[in-house]
C-alpha cells in the first residue's frame, strides 16, 4: 500500500537530522535553498531506517552504493555524501544512465528524466536487494520503495514522499518501525 507523507509532520524529525547529518546545519529560520540538497540528504537518513538482507552487502564493511540513474539535478550534494557512513557502510556514489551497470548498488535514485523507462529500469532491480528512489509524482505508484516529489501545499512548495512497502517487501527490505509508525499516521489523517 502507498502512503503518501507530506514532510511537513516528518520533516523536521527526518531533514533536521539529514542535514546534521550531511553537514549542512543552517539557523533554523533558514531552509535549504535547493531541494536537492534536502533531497540527498533525506536519501541517506532514509537509509538508516531499512534494513538490508545480509546478502546486500559482501562483508559488514562493504560500501553503501548509491546510484543516480538519469539525469542529475543534485549538482554536488550527493558527492559531499562520498565517505560518511550508514552503520559500518561508508557511502560510495555512482552515477550512470545504464541501470545495468549499477546493479550491485543497495540504492539507486531514478531521475525524473526517466520516466519513459521506469519500469524497465525496475525490473534491472527485481528481486534484489535495493532500494528503489524515485524523483517524481507518481513513481511509488509504480514500483519504487520512496518517492520524493514536490509538492505545493499552502502556496509554498515542499518536499513530500511515498512510501510503498510492497516494493520494499519484494526487494527483501525492511522498514524501521518509525517508517511504518508515519506512514500509519498518514493513512489514517482525514
Amino acid at each position: 500500500m502507498i502512503a503518501r507523507i507530506l514532510v511537513l509532520s516528518a520533516f523536521s524529525t527526518f531533514a533536521g537530522a539529514a542535514m546534521a547529518f550531511q553537514g549542512a546545519v543552517r539557523p533554523a529560520q533558514e531552509k535549504p535553498k535547493d531541494p536537492f540538497e534536502v533531497k540527498a540528504a533525506l536519501m541517506v537518513l532514509l537509509a538508516r531506517h531499512v534494513t538490508w538482507p545480509e546478502k546486500a552487502f559482501e562483508r559488514k564493511d562493504s560500501p553503501l552504493k548509491i546510484g543516480l540513474i538519469g539525469k542529475d539535478r543534485f549538482g554536488d550534494h550527493l558527492d559531499k555524501l562520498k565517505g560518511k557512513a550508514v552503520d559500518s557502510h561508508k557511502i560510495e556514489i555512482r552515477r550512470d544512465m545504464d541501470p545495468e551497470k549499477l546493479k550491485d548498488c543497495q540504492i539507486v535514485m531514478v531521475s525524473d528524466s526517466e520516466d519513459g523507462r521506469l519500469e524497465e529500469i525496475l525490473e534491472v532491480f527485481r528481486g534484489k536487494p535495493t532500494l528503489a528512489l524515485g524523483d517524481s509524482k507518481g513513481f511509488g505508484k509504480r514500483g519504487v520503495g520512496i518517492n520524493f516529489f514536490d509538492q505545493e501545499v499552502d502556496g509554498k512548495k515542499t518536499i513530500s514522499w511515498e512510501l510503498n512497502t510492497e516494493a520494499l517487501k519484494k526487494a527483501g527490505l525492511t522498514p524501521s518501525g518509525k517508517l511504518l509508525e508515519i506512514e500509519e499516521k498518514r493513512k489514517n489523517r482525514p
